[in-house]
């Protein structure tokens, strides 16, 4: 097992047969393999099932972030669309951790997300204003790879165009996942949730899992919310698939 962190140069090591099997979950690289696994050239197998979402992990422990105002701001300041026109064509906007046609998908439930919508954005961001004295500014914090950096860049661009600042600040991979679980950070370019089953992410979820910077947290976003705890309970002490979909759809 041989970890190369920067996209390109998986490719490389795999054009170059320095590698024979590579699993990936960035669009980009299976867009890239298409044509040439069609002519037989390499062979490329597709996961259609659960995957991991890409999103930006919000720290609900620190300010900007626990401010329900400021999480909103940003979540209707970002175009998910563009993105991913721009950086995973093909990908499909995530609402929740779960996708359509997982028995645990509702569509109600994941219609809650907010919209994009800048003229919403702005209006938060000036309510926050005037809640807390303060213009919404943030450190977005990103590992040093070509993808992630023109992901960070483009939802800068994104936040500015509604009057949101966001400091960036690139790390190793290494010094990413220290910092998530220490709750260094305030806001994180981040890939998660991609079991088939939520019981298999519910100690990313719970409270008892999320406690006070610097120490380790499972629950990295730091959310602590009774109703999910008992959500989760009710769910991972059932056997009836229903009542399974039902609590995970409260969360």
């Amino acid at each position: 097992f041989r970890p190369i962190v920067d996209l390109n140069t998986r490719m490389a090591a795999f054009d170059a047969g320095d590698v024979q099997i590579i699993g990936d979950s960035d669009a980009q690289f299976a867009e890239a393999y298409v044509d040439r696994c069609e002519r037989g050239e390499c062979q490329l197998v597709v996961d259609r099932g659960e995957s991991v979402e890409t999103m930006i992990l919000l720290n609900t422990a620190v300010p900007p972030f626990d401010n329900p105002t400021a999480r909103r701001a940003v979540a209707t300041a970002l175009d998910r669309e563009a993105y991913i026109d721009a950086i995973a064509p093909g990908a499909q906007i995530a609402d929740g951790p779960f996708a359509p046609g997982s028995r645990f998908y509702d569509e109600a439930a994941a219609g809650l997300f907010p919209d994009h919508d800048p003229d919403e954005a702005r209006a938060l961001a000036e309510q926050y204003r005037e809640e807390t004295g303060s213009a919404l500014t943030f450190e977005l914090t990103g590992t040093n790879e070509p993808r992630v950096r023109s992901s960070i860049q483009l939802a800068v661009e994104q936040l500015e165009a509604v009057g949101i600042a966001a400091e960036v600040r690139l790390v190793e991979s290494a010094t990413g996942l220290l910092d998530a679980v220490t709750g260094n950070f305030e806001a994180m370019g981040w890939q998660q949730f991609g079991s088939p089953d939520p019981g298999m992410e519910e100690v990313w979820w719970l409270s008892a899992n999320a406690p006070e910077p610097p120490a380790l947290a499972l629950n990295m976003a730091r959310n602590r919310n009774d109703a999910v705890d008992v959500a989760l309970r009710e769910a991972r002490e059932s056997e009836d698939a229903d009542v399974r979909a039902d609590r995970y759809t409260d969360v």
